[in-house]
């Protein structure tokens, strides 16, 4: 059975804002369940190295922008995701 693609958009889990936690505490109980393909569009995420122990999914850059616009729809073509997740404020 294939796993399902989730791309999380939202807070970086690598920041220690409160979207940020539950981008976290989600993301690393799905991928401990062994179902899910996860991949991340951190918001304010520049690249930067992280523990890929602790954050065991990929976590892509927002590039120019902090929010990942121009960046955004070459990931969802690239990672074909059956579902998108979104948490922050509007």
């Amino acid at each position: 059975m294939s796993k399902t693609r989730i791309l999380w958009v939202g807070d970086s889990p690598t920041l220690f804002t409160g979207f940020g936690r539950v981008g976290r505490e989600v993301l690393t109980r799905l991928h401990a369940t062994g179902n899910y393909d996860i991949a991340c569009l951190g918001w304010y995420y520049k690249g930067l190295p992280y523990d890929t122990t602790a954050l065991p999914f990929e976590i892509y850059s927002t590039g120019d922008s902090p929010h990942g616009e121009a960046v955004l729809g070459e990931i969802i073509k690239q990672r074909e995701p059956h579902v998108v997740i979104s948490l922050g404020d509007l």
